[in-house]
């Protein structure tokens, strides 16, 4: 004889007492609309709509498109901020071997070469235009940044500067640094 197969138990309903209303979703007949101040019974099969499988695997996929985008646009946000910050940031390992390579030479010669035939004073040490020890805030920095490729865009079109770039930067280094 054969092994007796149970039922399947239907999915456990909500308790009583966590319902909203007494009776189940599925058995309402009517539900009471309040429009204004007009009350009416509409039946509650046109209220219920039943929504195929396969569409809600549509809108779950969906939605789950719409948190990988939102995933990718804030990490693509991120990277572009930051590459915004890297963009200000100048190599100037270039610079150093050429200060390394600069031979010292009298100022008497300096002072036959000025670009305005006045002659040089004696040079006091200078601050830059912003101390980086007093740059608090990253909007400081920036702005300092900025000041900063503006003054070397201005001396790489200085006349003196096309000329012989070396000397003028030795010239500068000189007048700078000279004790």
């Amino acid at each position: 004889m054969p092994k007796a197969t149970r039922k399947s138990a239907r999915k456990a309903e909500t308790p009583l007492r966590q319902r909203k209303f007494a009776v189940a979703e599925k058995e309402v007949l009517e539900r009471i609309v309040t429009e204004g101040d007009q009350i009416s019974t509409v039946s509650a099969q046109s209220t219920m709509t039943t929504i195929k499988k396969d569409d809600k695997k549509k809108k779950r996929h969906e939605s789950w498109l719409q948190k990988l985008d939102h995933a990718y646009a804030v990490k693509k946000k991120m990277q572009k901020k930051q590459n915004k910050s890297n963009n200000l940031k100048v190599n100037l390992e270039n610079f150093s071997d050429a200060l390394n390579d600069i031979q010292i030479k009298p100022k008497s010669l300096f002072a036959s070469q000025a670009t305005h035939g006045k002659k040089l004073k004696e040079p006091t040490q200078q601050e830059p235009a912003v101390p980086s020890n007093k740059i608090k805030s990253k909007k400081a920095k920036k702005q300092a940044e900025l000041q900063e490729i503006l003054r070397m865009q201005k001396v790489m079109q200085h006349g003196a500067f096309k000329q012989n770039p070396f000397d003028t930067i030795r010239q500068h280094v000189q007048n700078t640094f000279s004790s």
